[in-house]
């Protein structure tokens, strides 16, 4: 699988992720991860953005 053409960069560590690999996808943002480990590293050192953009997309003032 090393002389796999790289498939994408993970957003977590860097690593290169090879075609034929599995990783995990974030659709969203269009950003790939090795495994959970990398993506919550990940989402530990982004969570003031994340709870941000979770905010603005899904939170609205209700009348009751």
């Amino acid at each position: 699988m090393a002389n796999n053409p790289i498939a994408a960069i993970c957003s977590g560590c860097n690593a290169e992720l090879r075609e034929g690999q599995s990783a995990l996808y974030d659709d969203y943002k269009d950003q790939h991860f090795c495994d959970r480990d990398c993506y919550d590293g990940w989402y530990d050192a982004n969570v003031d953005i994340q709870k941000r953009e979770y905010y603005l997309l899904n939170v609205n003032t209700a009348e009751l």
